[in-house]
């Protein structure tokens, strides 16, 4: 017992010693360890803090003298993943992230932990280098969250957005491919070329695509004819940039697609002189005018003016508020083409109004005209579907009534067939009592005798 008593002694003492000396040696380097920005902690041992220097007191307060996992876990054991405890079991450098919640907030720090060794090669103890990554860690978070929120715009946005490699192979697709392609992202992955009709635009766009990837620079935007998925062919105004490693070599293209078919078709067909662009739209056997911004009609067709003259509208619509034309339209119609105007998309409605005490249907197509990326105008394309309607009308009562006359033929055939059955049965009964009625009749003389 004495032995064993004297033995712990002695390691105390030697323990006293050698956290003496690496004391003494650490005041000579204090000038070198002062000078660091990062905190510095050295644990002997028994996990017991011999020096902080003034950067890692800063962070977390003075606790030399006190056991690490007490002082700043208050815990009564060492943290399962102790990078010193580490150290001291392989003696090799171990790196660990940390967590902590502190009074001005959250706080992370980047703990690299290594093993001091004394001139036998044996570990004394253990150095920590704490780096405060709390600013790294919420840029990071901060980057993070811009892509979680850029993802969201990208995957609800209109525009169908892609990548492709240098060979032209698309790596990403944004889910808008089904909508305006009919392809899943995951049917994208092909060489987009292949979708690629035989309109001679497309070749100028090829020519776009490489003189960027040939380049380094974008080259503004182009259009392509595409075929979908159902062989229909859709046109895509196409903005894209070339997408470059950190050598600024050239791997690929990064891009959005946008669907203009309508729009194209609108804005072809108003590029023309008035004259041209008149007899086309004065041809259609549909009613069409043209406003601004202001909801001013600057344009109308030979079908339009007809209509004014049926249902007796003010013939002279030209630089007149559409509102004040059409003074029946709902206000439900003043938002859309605010929507129009705002969002550039097209609507289709069918609108049911009462002209000069008779009910017109339309089928009425809202397009925006484009100048750059601002709606400037709006092309309303209205078809007369009244008769249609009626006639649809004129069907399901049709077959209401249909439908009523069978039933009444079936109610009539289940009576006639009951009629017909009750007949033969009285048929039947007639002959039962006209049997026993002879029958009857043979028995009387019998009878008489007796």
């Amino acid at each position: 017992m004495r032995k064993s008593n004297t033995s712990r002694k002695k390691e105390k003492e030697s323990a006293k010693e050698t956290n003496t000396q690496i004391l003494k040696d650490i005041a000579q380097a204090e000038g070198i360890v002062s000078a660091i920005g990062d905190g510095i902690r050295i644990l002997d041992r028994t996990f017991m803090v011999l020096y902080d220097n003034q950067v890692h007191k800063n962070m977390m307060g003075d606790h030399i003298g006190e056991y690490c996992y007490k002082a700043y876990k208050k815990q009564e054991s060492i943290c399962s993943d102790c990078p010193v405890e580490l150290v001291f079991r392989d003696e090799i450098i171990h790196t660990v992230r940390r967590e902590l919640q502190t009074d001005t907030g959250k706080r992370y720090l980047e703990i690299t932990a290594s093993p001091l060794k004394d001139k036998t090669g044996k570990i004394i103890a253990g150095i920590e280098i704490i780096r405060d990554i709390t600013k790294h860690k919420q840029a990071e978070t901060g980057v993070i969250e811009s892509e979680r929120r850029l993802k969201n715009i990208i995957e609800h946005s209109n525009e169908l957005y892609y990548t492709h490699d240098i060979h032209h192979v698309l790596s990403y697709a944004s889910p808008q491919s089904l909508q305006i392609l009919g392809y899943t992202p995951e049917e994208m992955m092909i060489e987009w070329t292949r979708l690629a009709t035989d309109n001679p635009i497309n070749e100028k766009g090829i020519e776009v695509t490489e003189k960027a990837l040939k380049t380094g620079e974008s080259q503004g935007p182009y259009l392509l004819e595409l075929y979908k998925k159902d062989r229909s062919k859709v046109l895509l105004e196409i903005d894209e940039s070339p997408i470059k490693d950190v050598k600024g070599n050239v791997i690929g293209i990064v891009g959005a697609a946008r669907d203009v078919t309508e729009r194209k078709q609108a804005e072809i067909a108003l590029q023309y002189s008035e004259e041209r662009y008149r007899s086309t739209i004065d041809f259609l056997d549909d009613a069409i005018h043209v406003t601004d911004k202001n909801f001013t009609i600057i344009l109308v067709n030979k079908k339009l003016l007809e209509w004014h003259q049926q249902f007796g509208l003010e013939e002279d619509a030209i630089g007149k508020n559409v509102f004040q034309v059409y003074a029946f339209l709902p206000d439900s119609v003043r938002e859309e083409y605010e929507s129009v105007f705002t969002a550039g998309t097209p609507i289709t409605t069918e609108e049911s109004m009462h002209i000069s005490g008779r009910e017109v249907i339309t089928e009425t197509k809202k397009i925006p005209i484009f100048e750059g990326s601002n709606v400037i105008k709006v092309i309303t394309i209205m078809r007369d579907i009244t008769e249609r309607k009626k006639t649809e009308e004129e069907m399901k009562r049709s077959r209401a009534e249909l439908k009523e006359r069978i039933k009444e033929l079936e109610e009539f055939y289940d009576m006639a067939v009951g009629r017909e059955l009750r007949m033969v049965e009285l048929k039947r009964e007639r002959e039962q009592l006209r049997e026993q009625l002879e029958r009857y009749m043979k028995a009387q003389p019998f009878s008489s005798q007796k």
